[in-house]
């Protein structure tokens, strides 16, 4: 009865009960159960403590189970109807998003009486939704789609609260989980790859009812890139960043792929640049990519058909990603390799080391002076440069004439991990910076990211491994171009992981994807970002 009055907005019921042995009389007090007479006429007035009247409330008279008269209150929130019936009456009062009140009467005879009533806002705060947005899996059946969590008085609600799906497109299951931990809330599990495939916007609407109140989320469906690691990820002049490639299983067969994907809101969403038949080939992960002007380029990498390939070519996308042509020239290519590092410097493309097959660390660097269509070995002749490594990372630091690149961490043949810097402004001599202090755990598997403006400018080291075993969630930096380093934080709210990406866009890091082995390898799709340095970080999905 009350969750129909609710539907109503703020209603009065009036009930037939069986008389009492000694009525009283008098004017009732709001908020009381008493027993008192009542003629033919109930007047009164709906509010709160605030005070705020509440208006346009549907005011009803219930004689055995059956609804005899309905009014509506006024814009001042006052009802007043005309009754005809001897006996005993619960008289209730309660409007969506407010505590129900109840008071029972009896109404054999006499004059008009009033009763007002003072409503109370229920005690838990709507959620806010700050972007409805469900992100739903392409590339399998996991589902990444959120809610703010349900606020009672600040706190998140763990506990008592019921979700339901209320409209839903084909292909979402009405699977919901809620966090006990920390009343996170999932809602749906996709049926098909795509839900979304054909491009037209779909909704799934989504109602949570705690303590008398209920609220809806409208959440509408996007796709989004699968878990994955040894994937690429570059940020284009205007801002929009991409996800390209990777691995996104790990146990045999292995699989790469060869997907682009796109996100112009610093994450949150994402679309499918290229289509089939315009990509890059074969599929790969751990290559490199690379913004030179407005072009993107794909660079070496492995992939796993028919056992471990490794590619030395180069593609490259002149239309933000939709479309990629081959460039490198055939007869002069670096060779071949997975694990390097790429960068610009100065208008060239520099591919520095990496694992040529069988566990063969490499210390080379080619460059590319011509859009990467033909390349020359910068170190031919040099025997000044860094140890021979794999899944290092690399950065250019300095502007203008004074810009260098800089080699950071790997891991070489033996499996033993580095935590040296060195850098060159040629990419042919290179030279160690040492006398600071350096990071804790040598490593593999991290990332760099080069914040130049603002007051937490300064070159970052994120996460890795430092044992097959033990991967790292710790954030570094340093200040002085790699030679003295701090510890910005142990432990990310990002976790422990490696072979993810980082990228810099404004002042902003992200975190993208990578995984974490912990008995059984956890593939990553989320997207995590930090505006203060890398103390503190947020999932984009979660806090946007």
């Amino acid at each position: 009865l009350l969750a129909a009055a609710g539907a109503l907005g703020a209603a009065v019921i009036l009930a037939a009960c069986e008389p009492p042995a000694s009525p009283v009389t008098g004017n009732l007090p709001a908020d009381q159960s008493i027993t008192t007479l009542i003629s033919g006429k109930v007047t009164g007035k709906l509010g709160t403590a605030s005070p705020e009247v509440l208006g346009g409330a549907a005011v009803s008279a219930i004689v055995q189970d059956k609804v005899v008269q309905t009014v509506q209150t006024d814009t001042e929130g006052r009802y007043s109807f005309s009754v005809s019936h001897k006996g005993r009456f619960t008289l209730s009062a309660a409007k969506e998003g407010y505590t129900a009140k109840t008071v029972t009467v009896t109404a054999p005879s006499g004059g008009p009486k009033t009763q007002d009533f003072t409503l109370s806002p229920l005690s838990f705060k709507l959620p806010e939704v700050r972007r409805s947005k469900m992100l739903i899996s392409t590339n399998g059946n996991a589902v990444q789609s959120f809610t703010n969590i349900l606020l009672n008085n600040g706190t998140p609600v763990t506990s008592g609260a019921a979700y339901s799906i209320t409209e839903k497109p084909a292909g979402l299951t009405d699977q919901i989980t809620v966090d006990s931990r920390t009343g996170e809330v999932r809602f749906g599990k996709p049926a098909l790859d795509r839900v979304n495939a054909e491009g037209r916007p779909q909704t799934v609407t989504v109602q949570a009812a705690y303590q008398g109140g209920k609220v809806s989320y409208t959440f509408t469906l996007t796709d989004h890139f699968s878990g994955r690691m040894r994937h690429s990820s570059v940020v284009l002049p205007g801002g929009d960043i991409y996800v390209i490639g990777g691995a996104v299983q790990l146990s045999e067969p292995y699989i790469d792929v060869n997907d682009v994907w796109r996100s112009s809101d610093g994450g949150l969403t994402w679309d499918q640049a290229a289509a089939e038949g315009k990509r890059f080939t074969p599929w790969r992960s751990a290559h490199n990519s690379i913004v030179l002007g407005n072009d993107i380029y794909v660079i070496a990498g492995q992939d796993f058909i028919g056992g471990t390939r490794y590619h030395n070519d180069v593609w490259k996308s002149a239309d933000r990603g939709v479309s990629w042509v081959q460039t490198a020239d055939s007869s002069s290519r670096f060779t071949r390799r997975g694990y390097a590092f790429a960068q610009v410097l100065k208008g060239a493309i520099y591919l520095m080391g990496g694992d040529s097959g069988g566990y063969s660390r490499l210390n080379d660097v080619w460059t590319s002076a011509d859009g990467g269509r033909t390349w020359r070995d910068a170190t031919q002749s040099s025997t000044l440069r860094f140890d021979g490594r794999a899944e290092h990372s690399s950065v250019v630091l300095g502007e203008g004439d004074a810009a260098e690149l800089y080699v950071i961490g790997g891991r070489d043949s033996g499996g033993s991990r580095f935590n040296d810097v060195w850098k060159s402004a040629d990419g042919r001599t290179w030279t160690e910076v040492t006398g600071g202090t350096v990071f804790d755990h040598p490593r593999s598997g991290h990332t760099l990211a080069s914040v130049k403006d603002g007051i937490h400018a300064g070159l970052y080291l994120i996460a890795g491994e430092t044992t097959a075993d033990l991967k790292l969630g710790d954030v570094w930096k340093s200040t002085d171009q790699g030679k003295n380093w701090t510890k910005v934080t142990a432990s990310a709210p990002f976790g422990v992981r490696a072979g993810h990406t980082s990228v810099v866009r404004g002042t902003t890091m992200y975190v993208i994807g990578g995984s974490n082995d912990d008995g059984i390898t956890t593939l990553y799709n989320d997207v995590w970002k930090s505006d203060d340095g890398g103390r503190i970080w947020v999932n984009v999905h979660k806090n946007p």
